[in-house]
């Protein structure tokens, strides 16, 4: 027994002995094996394959089941009614079911036929044949019909926008000629009126002026309760902020009590046309619109008074006509700059007539207007 037990001893050792040498020569090929080496590149590029080749079969069954809908291929469900055996394709069924995992896998490995009949198709940039025949969605017909319906109501606006500006234009070159005409023969009568007081040895006197321009020449330093008042309501809240004032009994008393914080006068046509061009501002719903153009003064005016353009504008401040207080009130008080040459320190609080600034000044207030211009 002990010789067998020896026996059984040795034997196992060597076993074990030869385990050990085929694991070691296993794990020495394993270790001088040259092992393949996968860049970033080369794996990107194996990733893009396979996204490709699974577009490439959504597209396929996309077209396989658009192509068996548009023939009206029998589905699966009535081909087992009919129980055809000699139909190899079975189309999916196509009810409003989304189909089931086993359905989508049967789609994407399915061999989709490059003609399905009758049914056209062309072959896109990949050379993959694909359906030109689509239906387009509802929701995409509808909105090329809303563009297309915009950019007509867009043409037809701008059409009528530059027939409406050439009408307008002629318009204002029709008003202008009228009011000029108008001008001229005012001067003309007032010519021949002069001569005809000359010629008969008398006086000629025009008629008093009705407009006279505000300029404020003072701050709020030092101002009376009263004129403070009075000078709000000529809207003279600023220096330097000159107005249009209707002359008549109440505004030439008022005039007289602010007389040492303002300078006023008869202003010109020209003068008039100056303001209103260079420092003309309107006011439409209660902000400061710059009269860049005679729309402004057509949405401001038009519709109440009938004045449209500057030409009307200008007409009816000079003339003090009936729509004067209108118009007056659209105009914002002009925002003039301190005169070339400034104002006398000395002499700023004294009347004009004493060799100041302040004061009624009659038609040098033309001359004062051109320096703040």
């Amino acid at each position: 027994m002990s010789d067998e037990k020896k026996k059984s001893n040795v034997d196992a050792e060597l076993e074990a002995l030869r385990q050990n040498s085929f694991v070691r020569s296993q794990r020495s090929q394993l270790n001088n094996a040259k092992v393949p080496e996968i860049t970033m590149e080369k794996w990107r590029q194996e990733q893009k394959s396979v996204r490709e080749g699974d577009q490439i079969k959504k597209k396929h069954a996309a077209n396989y089941l658009h192509g068996y809908r548009e023939q009206n291929i029998p589905t699966a469900a009535t081909a087992k009614n009919k129980n055809s055996s000699q139909q190899k394709e079975i189309a999916p069924s196509a009810s409003s079911r989304p189909p089931t995992k086993s359905t989508k896998e049967a789609i994407a490995t399915a061999v989709i036929p490059t003609k399905l009949g009758t049914h056209d198709a062309s072959a896109n940039s990949e050379g993959h044949k694909t359906n030109t025949n689509r239906r387009i969605p509802e929701s995409v017909l509808k909105k090329q019909a809303t563009q297309a319906k915009i950019a007509d109501m867009a043409k037809a606006d701008a059409y009528a926008y530059k027939k409406k500006k050439e009408a307008n234009k002629k318009l204002y070159m029709e008003h202008a000629a009228k009011y000029d005409a108008e001008y001229k023969d005012a001067e003309k009568a007032d010519i021949e009126g002069r001569r005809t007081a000359k010629a008969n040895g008398g006086f000629y006197v025009p008629a008093e002026p009705k407009l006279a321009l505000v300029i404020r020449i003072r701050g709020t330093i030092g101002v009376s309760p009263k004129a403070k008042k009075i000078m709000q309501l000529f809207r003279l809240r600023q220096i330097h902020n000159a107005v249009f004032v209707r002359l008549n009994e109440a505004t030439v008393r008022m005039l007289r009590l602010i007389e040492p914080y303002v300078t006023y006068g008869y202003p010109t046509r020209a003068t008039i046309e100056k303001l209103i061009y260079k420092r003309g501002f309107a006011k439409l719903n209660k902000s400061r619109i710059p009269i860049s153009e005679n729309a402004v003064i057509e949405d401001g005016l038009g519709a109440k008074t009938g004045i449209v353009c500057c030409a009307d504008l200008v007409h009816e401040i000079s003339t003090v006509g009936a729509n004067f207080k209108v118009a007056n009130n659209f105009l914002w008080p002009f925002k003039l700059s301190s005169p070339n040459g400034g104002f006398s320190q000395k002499t700023k609080l004294v009347h004009f007539m004493e060799g100041g600034e302040a004061g009624a000044r009659g038609e040098e207030i033309n001359r004062l207007v051109k320096r703040m211009m």
